[in-house]
C-alpha cells in the first residue's frame, strides 16, 4: 500500500484527471440516454436546450441556456484542473 500511494498513484494521476474530464464532458452534453431513460419527464439542461430550440423555436433562450451550460462546466472544468494541479504539486513534492 504504501508503494501504490507512494510511486504508483502520484503517476496515475494526469491519467486520472484526464478521464475524469472526458467523462464529464460527456456526460453534461449527454441528451439521448436521459430521454430513453426518463422521456421527457426529466428535464435536463440539454434536453430543455433542444426543446426550446427544435419544439418551441425559441432560438434565442435556448442559445442562452446553452451557453450558461457552456459556462457553468468550463468553470467546474478549471476549477477541477486547479484543484489537481495542487494535488499533483503536494503528491510529487
Amino acid at each position: 500500500m504504501k508503494t501504490f500511494y507512494r510511486i504508483v498513484l502520484p503517476l496515475s494521476l494526469p491519467g486520472i484527471q484526464s478521464g475524469t474530464i472526458l467523462v464529464f464532458v460527456l456526460t453534461i452534453s449527454a441528451y439521448v440516454i436521459p430521454i430513453l431513460l426518463g422521456g421527457f419527464k426529466v428535464m435536463i439542461t440539454p434536453t430543455l436546450v433542444v426543446q426550446q430550440i427544435l419544439e418551441a423555436f425559441l432560438w434565442p433562450f435556448g442559445a442562452a441556456l446553452a451557453l450558461i451550460m457552456f459556462a457553468a462546466a468550463s468553470l467546474i472544468i478549471f476549477l477541477y484542473i486547479k484543484m489537481m494541479a495542487q494535488l499533483m504539486k503536494g503528491v510529487t513534492g
